[in-house]
């Protein structure tokens, strides 16, 4: 009897370590490329998946190149796996038509089930390093995806939602989704873009004549990157020969004609460093070589070896104010939710001297970012360099202005942007400046 009672007590301990949440359906591994090409089987299940993970401007995805036979996608295997944070963590990817508005403390609701968010080590080691990036080139010029400094592959386990005839997800709808609740073996891999660092350029030209280099100056005339010869990759090699360079790790830009008819193509190196322009025109071919370098020992890159990561600062206007300005917008009354946002950013940096309001722009918003900064507990860079001062006003808005910085090492970049009434109630008042809102990027070794 008592054999009969420890038999039975072993089966149902087994039972219940194969079955540990029998009120959650169980996570099952899945293949990327399982998925993409049955995602029906799929839908509505709680699934685990590891790939390359895409993140871009418009493009929050898993990278599924290889899914597909010759790189292009079939009628009935055109959507990829969009990817959103569970829990109430906010979007991370911009794109159309995306909400941002999720309640603090409430999971996401993805159709009809809640997702939440282990936020673990793991998580965040995701999550910094896919935003990870240099940002500013090192010519100063604004940059995207080329500046990132890792590529992320990661397994990623949540609900899968598989779009229909009806629904999508992602940007314009085109995607299926994954609602990530667990992140799981990063394994990220070190971009050539350096971090940090302040570099000089040099330029070099040549004008090679059609005797000198005949098969390089029809490349470079080439319209058409599939006819023989005139392949972007074959044309910078030749370039690149002229210098002895390496053109294997790089980019180039899409040829294009500019408005006088001439030929223009870009190429630039995987690190940023080296890039080569080229213009034809009827008459002859220049090309254009420019190679940046560290300006000092002291002022080079962080080593590829220390692990960064970026923090994000925002100061904006208020729940209740954005809310309204919506309603209005919605209405189509655009003249009001301008008033509307002019008297809620009135309360903000609404203590302490106030003559900042009646100044210049630009020392309006210095002002703006220097009060900020010490509430964020930031310390700004002590040579930053003002990029622009822009005005984005239009006939049927308030004067809009926008002045933004950033460190010449690329590690730090700020913006601000004020608003004021065109036209005073009356003759005898100056409109004053108000913050529209402020905005913060730092990065820097991430914190063990």
């Amino acid at each position: 009897m008592l054999s009969r009672i420890i038999v039975v007590l072993l089966v149902f301990a087994a039972t219940a370590i194969a079955q540990p949440n029998s009120g959650k359906p169980a996570t099952q591994d899945v293949d990327l490329c399982e998925l993409i090409h049955h995602p029906q089987s799929y839908d509505g299940q709680m699934i685990r998946v590891r790939g390359h993970v895409v993140f871009e401007f418009e493009d929050f995805s898993f990278d599924d190149s290889a899914c597909h036979a010759g790189g292009s996608r079939s009628a009935n295997d055109d959507k990829g796996v969009w990817l959103t944070l569970g829990g109430d963590e906010r979007e991370i990817a911009t794109y159309c038509c995306g909400s941002d508005n999720r309640k603090p403390g409430t999971n996401l609701q993805v159709a009809g089930h809640q997702v939440g968010l282990i936020r673990d080590a793991e998580f965040y080691r995701f999550y910094h390093q896919l935003k990870a990036r240099r940002l500013r080139r090192p010519d100063g010029k604004e940059c995207g995806a080329e500046c990132k400094l890792y590529e992320v592959t990661a397994t990623l386990s949540g609900l899968f939602a598989a779009a229909s005839a009806e629904r999508g997800y992602g940007h314009f709808g085109m995607f299926h989704l994954l609602a990530i609740s667990q992140v799981s073996q990063v394994s990220p891999e070190r971009n050539a873009v350096p971090f940090g660092g302040v570099f000089v350029c040099s330029t070099e030209t040549w004008e090679p004549t059609r005797a000198e280099s005949p098969e390089l100056d029809r490349a470079l005339r080439c319209t058409d990157a599939t006819e023989n010869g005139c392949a972007p990759s074959l044309r910078f090699s030749r370039v690149a020969a002229h210098w002895n360079d390496d053109v294997t790790h790089g980019s180039t830009t899409e040829g294009y004609t500019d408005t006088d008819g001439d030929q223009i193509t870009n190429w630039v190196s995987s690190d940023l460093l080296t890039s080569y322009f080229t213009k034809a025109t009827r008459e002859h071919v220049s090309i254009t070589k420019e190679h940046r370098k560290p300006v000092s020992i002291d002022h080079g890159p962080v080593p590829a070896s220390v692990s960064i990561a970026c923090q994000e600062y925002e100061r904006a206007l208020d729940d209740t104010t954005l809310h309204d300005m919506d309603n209005l917008r919605e209405k189509n009354d655009f003249s009001s939710m301008w008033l509307r946002m002019a008297d809620g950013a009135k309360l903000l940096f609404s203590t302490g001297d106030q003559s900042w309001r009646a100044g210049e722009p630009q020392a309006a918003a210095w002002h703006v970012l220097q009060e900020q900064s010490l509430q964020w507990d930031l310390n700004l860079a002590t040579n930053l360099r003002l990029d622009k001062c822009q005005d984005f006003s239009s006939d049927e808005t308030p004067i809009l202005v926008g002045c933004s910085w950033y460190s010449p090492d690329a590690t730090q970049t700020f913006d601000v942007s004020l608003l004021k009434e065109k036209h005073p109630p009356s003759a005898t008042q100056v409109s004053s400046w108000v913050v529209r809102g402020v905005n913060a990027e730092s990065c820097g070794p991430a914190r063990e």
